[in-house]
C-alpha cells in the first residue's frame, strides 16, 4: 500500500474514532493544528503542559512543555528523580 493511501486510511480511522467517541462530524475541526501552530501556542500564547509519573520505588518522571517563566524560552523538559539510598556511616572508618 502506498504511503499516501496509508495516511488516508489512518486519517479515516482516526475520524471514525472521534465520531464514535465524541459525536457528529461537525464537532471535528476541519484543519488540525500543525507543528508551527503548536510552537506558536507555546511561545506566544503561554500554553503549558505538565505530566508526571511515579512508581512505588519512589522514582518519578516529570514532563513539562512550554515556558517555565514568562520571560524564558519555550522548551520540553524531562526530569527524572529517584530517592537517595541511605548509607550508614562506618564508625570504625572515622
Amino acid at each position: 500500500m502506498a504511503n499516501t493511501e496509508m495516511t488516508l486510511r489512518k486519517r479515516r480511522l482516526a475520524t471514525l474514532g472521534l465520531l464514535l467517541g465524541y459525536g457528529p462530524s461537525y464537532m471535528i475541526p476541519r484543519r488540525l493544528p500543525t507543528e508551527a501552530d503548536f510552537v506558536d501556542r507555546l511561545t506566544n500564547r503561554g500554553v503549558r503542559l505538565h505530566f508526571s509519573w511515579s512508581w512505588p520505588t519512589g522514582e518519578r518522571v516529570i514532563l513539562s512543555i512550554g515556558k517555565a517563566e514568562p520571560e524564558s524560552d519555550a522548551a520540553i523538559r524531562i526530569d527524572y528523580t529517584r530517592p537517595v539510598r541511605k548509607v550508614a556511616a562506618n564508625g570504625a572508618a572515622l
